[in-house]
């Protein structure tokens, strides 16, 4: 499938954007603009004014900008786990057009590299003991899980961390994290408690729950 339907586009302007990198707009309202380094307009032979076909749109979109996108996410997941979706918005904001995003994400995805079920249940996992479940559903959210992933990535870490009776209760993890905070109820004062309901609420604990130890 070619990304564009007409084979008239011309680079209107090709705007600085830093050391070596350009901006390059297209005529058309509909046209995506994107970024191109210095060595890749000499090697395209593109300048301000150039007619473009739709088989060099498509080699710059589907080759050219695919390639450096694969080296992009990579360096960014050698650091940190990332979601699909914070992945398309990195991207994105590097001017990569949604068919060469649309393209880096499903070769990351066939790699490895980049999977929502997984990165659900490493996240539950690492905070289980620190948030409540409905802090991390919410934090999971935002970065752009499905509710279904989520949903099955909580079921398998609460039966993991369910108590002998095999019934998950969160009141085991405020008592754990006020014991963390040496907290002592008996010589509290109300400024501490504060403090501590502060704290559990800011994690996603029901204030009723928090009300029982604080």
């Amino acid at each position: 499938m070619k990304v564009l339907q007409r084979s008239d586009m011309q680079i209107t302007s090709l705007e600085k954007c830093g050391k070596g990198r350009y901006k390059v707009i297209l005529d058309g309202a509909s046209a995506p603009s994107f970024m191109l380094y210095v060595s890749e307009l000499k090697e395209l032979s593109l300048s301000e004014g150039t007619e473009l076909a739709v088989e060099k749109l498509d080699y710059m979109f589907k080759e050219v900008l695919v390639k450096r996108g694969l080296k992009r996410a990579a360096h960014l997941l050698e650091k940190k786990d990332y979601t699909e979706r914070e992945i398309r918005s990195k991207l994105r904001e590097g001017l990569y057009p949604d068919v060469s995003v649309d393209i880096i994400i499903n070769r990351l995805a066939s790699y490895g590299f980049i999977n929502d079920i997984s990165y659900a249940v490493r996240y539950a996992e690492c905070y289980i003991d620190k948030k409540s479940a409905g802090r991390i559903s919410e934090d999971l959210k935002r970065k752009g899980i499905d509710r279904d992933i989520i949903k099955g990535a909580l079921e398998k870490i609460k039966a993991e961390h369910a108590g002998t009776d095999g019934y998950y209760d969160e009141s085991d993890k405020i008592k754990k994290l006020l014991e963390k905070r040496h907290y002592e109820p008996e010589t509290a004062d109300r400024k501490e408690k504060e403090k501590l309901r502060a704290f559990l609420l800011r994690r996603g604990f029901c204030f009723s729950d928090i009300k029982k130890f604080v």
